[in-house]
């Protein structure tokens, strides 16, 4: 019993650490587009200056 109990807990800490690296994914990909909008504004006000 106490064996599955072991292996249910590194199923789930698995899971967890699996669901934080996705998360770290999402927050990148977020970032790099929030990133690639606010270039794009700048090279667009930039040009609209000139």
């Amino acid at each position: 019993m106490d064996n599955d109990r072991s292996k249910h807990k590194e199923g789930i800490q698995e899971l967890d650490r699996h669901s934080r690296l996705n998360n770290d994914v999402e927050l990148q990909k977020r970032s790099t587009l929030w990133e690639n909008l606010k270039s794009l504004a700048d090279t667009i006000v930039n040009i609209w200056r000139k």
